[in-house]
């Protein structure tokens, strides 16, 4: 579709901050791709600039020829090339609001009624996606995920996965705040596997019952209380299960499970402290 800019007159055009620059070889580019002017593809001018106008006015021809089930694959392809695809977004949406009463605009209600349709639902998985990012890098999240995990070599790997996927993220890099944490976290982990294996030689004693009755027996220590009813022993049941696996194993040698032991260790004392009441 190629639109008459006599037709244009009275637009009011937007500005598009980011505008990527595009390999046009590939067929998806050849039906995707987007011109800021003549033969300037995604990329700007010779003299640094880039024409609005033009790339508003290219916009709208795909956008207007496009079927729904292009439409809707245009927006993803798009969305894919920016850094903050809501903001280009918004900026398009903006484009035809502006102009719905435009006697061009007219001939295409159905066509825009799909297209700001499609920009919502675009707009709503963008958000989930932010939301889901922003609790993936959330380093509180990432300790307690840790606290749920047994063994060294699974902390360590969890926490060398998150650093990668973060950095894959646009815009991070290596001195921000979540990779800073990882590092440090990474750091303390070796250093404590180190403290364990080469300066502290622990015999662990050999606990023959089952793990539930070893968090039975610890949760009986961790209520008892002296004559003025202030607990004997201080921690948390985090800090025992940990006890118990440094301290304890099993007949053939085997650690027991943290995770395993924390959980019975809250269980009982949830039972504990309700037959009280």
């Amino acid at each position: 579709m190629n639109i008459n800019k006599d037709s244009l007159k009275g637009f009011q055009w937007v500005e598009f901050k980011e505008h990527p620059k595009v390999d046009f070889q590939g067929r998806e580019n050849d039906l995707f791709g987007v011109s800021a002017g003549k033969g300037a593809g995604f990329s700007d001018p010779v003299d640094g600039s880039f024409n609005d106008e033009e790339y508003c006015i290219s916009l709208m021809e795909k956008i207007l020829s496009f079927s729904a089930d292009q439409l809707s694959a245009f927006l993803n392809y798009m969305c894919k090339q920016m850094k903050e695809p809501i903001v280009w977004l918004n900026s398009l949406d903006f484009l035809f609001h502006k102009n719905r009463d435009h006697d061009f605009l007219k001939n295409f209600d159905s066509k825009i009624i799909r297209l700001t349709g499609f920009i919502a639902i675009k707009r709503v998985e963008l958000n989930r996606i932010s939301n889901l990012r922003k609790e993936k890098f959330d380093f509180v999240q990432v300790r307690e995920a840790l606290e749920m995990m047994d063994s060294f070599e699974e902390k360590q790997t969890f926490l060398k996965q998150r650093r990668v996927e973060y950095l894959q993220e646009p815009l991070s890099n290596k001195e921000d705040r979540f990779v800073k944490q990882i590092d440090i976290e990474l750091d303390f982990l070796i250093q404590t596997r180190t403290f364990q294996k080469e300066e502290v030689k622990i015999k662990r004693c050999v606990f023959t019952g089952s793990t539930s009755y070893l968090a039975e027996l610890f949760s009986t220590l961790m209520l008892l209380r002296n004559r003025k009813g202030k607990l004997l022993f201080g921690g948390t049941t985090i800090d025992f299960a940990r006890i118990i696996c440094t301290f304890f194993c099993k007949e053939n040698g085997e650690s027991f499970s943290e995770n395993s032991i924390r959980m019975y260790l809250n269980e009982f004392i949830a039972k504990a402290e309700m037959s009280k009441s």
